[in-house]
């Protein structure tokens, strides 16, 4: 599942790294995630929902979106959660591309890939599909007792 950074270390003060396998399954497992890309000369991150389709995350978004335009490199999706002990997070980075085939997007619509957010720009009727080149991950113990002085 993973590969611990520090065996010496007591568990709750290790910092756990996810391997392939099982940052993929953490990735299936969500459906909303924050992508990070470059817009306008300036880094931008959006919360949106998502699919696994192979080693590719999709999604789908308007015709004008600043997504479409090009990438310097690479954009990254990072998902997280946590319970009451344990934290983690999953970044995949890779490069973004649009889906222009009316098919893949009837099909994405009949199964269910809907944008969680009002079309506040028009409808999202593009596929976007992030190509994954790299994941990472981690998890750790959540230091709970220490939560009580976060509050005010």
């Amino acid at each position: 599942m993973f590969t611990d950074t520090d065996t010496d270390t007591d568990p709750e003060q290790r910092i756990a790294r996810l391997d392939d396998e099982e940052c993929w399954r953490r990735l299936l497992a969500e459906q909303v995630g924050r992508l990070a890309f470059m817009a306008d000369g300036r880094i931008e991150v959006l919360p949106l929902n998502y699919v696994v389709r192979g080693r590719r995350l999709v999604f789908r978004t308007t015709a004008d979106s600043s997504l479409l335009a090009p990438q310097d490199g690479s954009v990254a999706l990072e998902v997280d959660g946590w319970d009451a002990t344990s934290a983690w997070s999953v970044v995949a980075r890779g490069t973004l591309s649009a889906d222009p085939d009316p098919v893949a997007f009837s099909m994405e619509q009949e199964y269910g890939l809907a944008p969680w957010a009002p079309d506040e720009h028009g409808p999202r009727r593009t596929l976007v599909a992030l190509t994954v080149r790299e994941v990472q991950g981690r998890s750790f113990h959540r230091r709970v007792d220490e939560q009580e002085r976060w509050y005010f």
